[in-house]
């Protein structure tokens, strides 16, 4: 079943852009104009013609009671069908493909528990987790626990991940640890978060380095992006993302593996919360930033949300079309917390299904 709604978000995603009828006889250009409705203008020749989001919705409800997809059955409503139908066909092949996405829920421990108490906060969530099926569930502990937890969790669907990584795969780089180190003690890695980038000063390029490093050793990156409140108050939110995701996916030639999770620094353990809307809003973004990139695989790419998530605001955030789980940063370090959130985020994306 399409919506409006879903019809709305996919015209905002390729305004401006050249689409071609199904029967590939004619190139037009779509314009998403949010109080009104759709333009379309014919390359070739033609004047721009107005379509209301009122016409589209009946066109949407003949659509999902017939199936067709004959510009001739809906004359009656508009002779613009043509030109709508090659949208509800990307909305369905996006919809095929959302469901493609398994979501994930990751925890990020930071530099909490000893590893007694690692051992003992994964143990209360293990068979919990292990029995909630469609989510891929991952905990990040410190670096000296990943050894302990990992034992815990042999044989269970729950993956381990470390916090964070260095680019050179040995040498005289005191305290450092290499993702050759790393593999085989846990399958993901954390990279570019933004207390990484705040604290210790690292660059987009040095994000980069990483992440190539981690994919060459076999591991997943977790890969983040996000703004602050200076530059998100100022209207630079996608120029600051475009600019990180951007950076970060130089000289990759495929997103294999990868995982991105959007934070913005704001929300980071500040009880301040995205909104579902800003945060699909702008993971809608980045995976256009990747499309551009990429083309139809960032259909494919899992984008999390993380910034004070909890188990009271997940569900509305995994409700929504383009977030595809969280990285969860206190809440993980609450075994009851951290299964609940795991546990809604299955039965939001079931329900979107």
């Amino acid at each position: 079943m399409i919506s409006l709604d879903d019809l709305k978000a996919m015209g905002r995603s390729l305004d401006g852009q050249i689409l071609t009828t199904l029967d590939q006889d004619k190139e037009f250009k779509i314009e998403f104009v949010e109080e009104m409705g759709f333009i379309f203008t014919p390359v070739s020749s033609g004047k721009p013609r107005k379509h209301q989001f009122r016409y589209a919705q009946e066109v949407l409800k003949r659509y999902n009671e017939t199936k067709s997809w004959h510009p001739r059955d809906y004359r009656d409503i508009t002779r613009n069908a043509s030109y709508v139908l090659p949208l509800i066909q990307l909305v369905e092949e996006k919809k095929r493909t959302r469901i493609l996405r398994t979501p994930i829920i990751a925890g990020n421990w930071k530099m909490n528990t000893t590893v007694a108490e690692a051992v003992s906060l994964v143990m209360a969530m293990k068979d919990r987790l292990d029995a909630i099926k469609g989510v891929e569930k991952v905990v990040c502990p410190p670096f000296v626990s990943l050894v302990a937890v990992g034992e815990v969790l042999i044989g269970s669907s729950i993956a381990v991940g470390a916090q964070n990584m260095y680019s050179e795969e040995k040498g005289a780089y005191t305290g450092e640890v290499s993702a050759l180190m790393l593999a085989g003690l846990c399958q993901y890695v954390i990279l570019g978060h933004s207390e990484r980038r705040g604290y210790f000063g690292e660059t987009d390029e040095i994000v980069n380095k990483k992440i190539k490093a981690a994919l060459k050793a076999g591991l997943k990156p977790i890969v983040c992006v996000g703004e602050t409140l200076e530059e998100n108050e100022g209207g630079k939110t996608g120029e600051v993302i475009t600019r990180q995701v951007r950076a970060a996916l130089d000289g990759l030639v495929s997103l294999e593996n990868l995982v991105i999770a959007y934070e913005p620094i704001w929300a980071i353990g500040t009880g301040r919360a995205a909104t579902e809307e800003q945060a699909n809003t702008t993971i809608r973004l980045i995976r256009n930033v990747v499309g551009g990139l990429y083309g139809a695989a960032a259909q494919e790419l899992r984008i999390q949300y993380g910034g004070s998530t909890n188990s009271a605001n997940i569900a509305a955030l995994m409700a929504q079309p383009e977030i595809d789980g969280a990285l969860v940063g206190g809440a993980s370090l609450k075994a009851d917390e951290f299964v609940s959130m795991v546990k809604q985020t299955a039965q939001a994306k079931q329900r979107r299904r």
